[in-house]
């Protein structure tokens, strides 16, 4: 048997007043809901938006459209080429470098695999799915109705310092109405090009989590930012 006595009870009082809670955790997006919109740019798009990460590190976007297609571009400062050694395409998002595009019921990425540029999709919801794709770790899974390769337009240039991507994106595949929620990101590589440590964006700055597979596939609506023409 145990015996226990709690002192103090006598001094306990009610303070009043209301609890405010403070910082980026409780904000949306980090400053998502009042960060200046994303333009879609008529072509040609000539308005860059700069997302730096430090100071070596970082990128710019563009993004365009007209009738047919959504265009995108990504102006990456990284020390380096782009480096993806994975050989899983369903998860290249795990293992290097690529830029990231992510709207509405969609997420684009697009690296190298292979030396070869890839365009990867991700729908979460597609109605009428009965086998979606899982991507689960032992602390949870997140299902993905679709993941397919995109037939898509990519281009991407190295430079020293870093590399660039263009991709045309038929509308008829990635369709967006602005204003729509969304967000543009780059994933970073470790020194190896084998493995994803670090994923930037431009709104959602909840995103520290690198070693957890559902976390990284999961889309974060909530914490994103605006799309405007």
């Amino acid at each position: 048997m145990v015996v226990a006595r709690i002192e103090g009870l006598d001094k306990i009082h009610r303070v009043e007043g209301r609890v405010r809670f403070d910082g980026e955790a409780g904000k949306t997006g980090t400053n998502a809901a009042t960060r200046a919109p994303l333009r879609i740019q008529s072509l040609p798009a000539t308005k860059w938006t700069d997302v730096p990460l430090d100071a070596k590190r970082g990128f710019r976007v563009a993004l365009a459209e007209d009738a047919t297609n959504l265009y995108l571009r990504y102006d990456v400062r990284s020390g380096g080429p782009l480096r993806n050694g994975g050989t899983d395409w369903e998860k290249l998002f795990k293992t290097g470098d690529g830029v990231d595009f992510q709207v509405e019921n969609a997420r684009l990425f697009i690296t190298r695999m292979n030396g070869q540029p890839i365009a990867v999709l991700y729908r979460p919801s597609v109605p009428g799915t009965k086998e979606p794709v899982v991507f689960e770790s032992p602390v949870g899974k997140v299902l993905i109705d679709r993941v397919e390769k995109l037939d898509a337009k990519v281009v991407i240039r190295d430079r020293a310092d870093g590399y660039e991507v263009e991709a045309t994106v038929p509308r008829s595949v990635l369709y967006i109405q602005p204003p729509a929620r969304g967000d543009v990101g780059v994933l970073f590589a470790d020194p190896t090009g084998s493995k994803t440590v670090i994923r930037h964006y431009w709104a959602n700055k909840d995103t520290l989590i690198v070693d957890d597979l559902p976390t990284e596939s999961r889309l974060s609506p909530d914490k994103w930012g605006w799309f405007s023409r």
